[in-house]
């Protein structure tokens, strides 16, 4: 996978309050190198690094990290006071864009089996119930077929919420070849 980085820049004299913007929610653990450096560590272990030089605060971060802060920041210290940059090379770019496609598309492949096979396990347990439960065995197969039932409902949740963020991720990326072609 190709790693895309950002550097946001944000011109402010407090350490602190760039790191109150970036939110406690989302940091699980900040550690400070020194008066000026810190590192934000996040539940996935993903590092923010944010660096005080002259009265400038430059936050490096992944990208997918740094679309969710950029707003956050604008909104709490202006536009005129936030810059940020996404660094790679736009071949670099459509080769993640490329990636992200094959992604979606594998998923999508996924969630279409999953779905059938949910058809199928409804259909099951329908007929096993309109034959009419008789025995322990028959309950026995009814309470499997019902958690076979929520296992790939809950399956089919999150492979629609990938395919989701994959699609946001796709579009961002998309957005800036666009801005960076424009130049």
């Amino acid at each position: 996978m190709i790693a895309m980085n950002a550097s946001i820049w944000v011109r402010a004299e407090d350490l602190k309050a760039v790191i109150d913007a970036i939110g406690e929610d989302l940091t699980t653990k900040i550690k400070y190198t020194s008066e000026d450096h810190a590192t934000l560590i996040l539940e996935d272990n993903t590092h923010i690094h944010v660096i005080k030089l002259d009265g400038i605060i430059r936050i490096d971060a992944g990208i997918d990290v740094a679309l969710v802060l950029i707003d956050d920041l604008i909104a709490r210290f202006g536009w005129d006071n936030v810059r940020w940059l996404l660094r790679g090379r736009i071949e670099d770019m459509h080769k993640r864009l490329s990636v992200i496609d094959k992604e979606i598309e594998k998923a999508r492949r996924e969630l279409a089996e999953e779905e059938e096979r949910l058809e199928n396990l409804r259909e099951a347990l329908r007929k096993l119930i309109e034959a009419g439960i008789r025995t322990p065995e028959e309950m026995e197969l009814r309470a499997m077929l019902e958690g076979a039932i929520k296992t790939t409902e809950e399956f089919i949740r999150e492979l629609q919420s990938s395919i989701r963020e994959l699609e946001k991720e796709k579009e961002s990326i998309s957005r800036e070849i666009r801005k960076r072609a424009l130049r």
